[in-house]
């Protein structure tokens, strides 16, 4: 997205919520290099669950792996996103604070287009 003019995300209107963690956890992405230390790290934060499917752990593109991160609802987003990439071993987070410039909302009702101001 660094490389790209505008940033959009797409979600299902399930994904909304009036506060990040009501209803979904954060996904990190971890390197496999000590990520148990990463993981006791995280867990300040909250309660992380490494993502398991067909009892493998959940790999990206790059071979990382994936936490979900179980937390109270948040009020300031950037500060979490802060916290979690200054921890030893994180490489990105679900957060995408800042990141998007349109975000297409698909719904029962049809798909609702937010843009950023300014």
């Amino acid at each position: 997205n660094y490389a790209a003019r505008r940033n959009v995300i797409i979600v299902d209107a399930s994904k909304l919520s009036a506060r990040l963690g009501e209803k979904w956890p954060v996904p990190i992405e971890v390197l496999p290099f000590a990520h148990g230390t990463t993981r006791a790290h995280l867990e300040a934060l909250g309660k992380p669950v490494l993502r398991v499917k067909d009892g493998a752990p959940v790999r990206t593109d790059a071979g990382n792996l994936i936490y979900d991160l179980q937390i109270s609802p948040v009020d300031d987003p950037g500060a979490l996103d802060r916290a979690l990439r200054a921890i030893p071993g994180v490489v990105e987070t679900g957060l995408f604070v800042g990141r998007a410039d349109v975000v297409l909302v698909a719904g029962a009702a049809g798909v609702k287009r937010l843009e950023r101001r300014g």
